[in-house]
């Protein structure tokens, strides 16, 4: 978090702002788990915005090209999120569905939970979200095959 002094204005004292700034030049923090043969997390790092989602899409397709037929996308370590992180994830969202991959969505950040569980996505998605990666892997789990 950087801070920066804000200049007298209106007769006002000066005071110091916190912002947060996106490191544009940092490679987005992705990863990806197989578990088992069939099933994948694919985590995000803490900003989800139009470069770092656009990563996290490209790795979740990856995981899905190497055979993972049910992806838990690990979204709890998201602590900044923006309009184009949440298109690109229902984008996402919506071609897993309709390549027949099962998708369950563990998040934390009010904002990211609050979008998932009330915006209606283009298909008619069951778009499962959790609070952890476990209660996300268990429910996938508990899906019939």
């Amino acid at each position: 978090m950087q801070r920066r002094l804000v200049p007298r204005c209106a007769g006002y004292s000066p005071v110091h702002v916190a912002t947060q700034v996106h490191p544009v030049d940092q490679a987005p923090q992705t990863a990806v788990r197989m578990l088992g043969e069939s099933t994948a997390v694919v985590s995000s790092g803490a900003w989800f915005s139009a470069v770092t989602s656009a990563a996290f899409a490209d790795m979740a397709a990856e995981a899905h090209d190497a055979g993972a037929r049910e992806l838990i996308l690990d979204l709890t370590g998201v602590r900044a999120v923006d309009a184009a992180g949440t298109t690109t994830l229902s984008a996402l969202s919506e071609q897993l569905e309709a390549a027949g991959c099962g998708v369950a969505v563990a998040a934390t950040h009010p904002a990211l939970v609050a979008w998932l569980t009330s915006v209606p996505l283009d298909l008619d998605l069951d778009l499962s979200v959790f609070d952890t990666v476990e209660a996300a892997l268990a429910d996938v789990l508990r899906r019939p095959v």
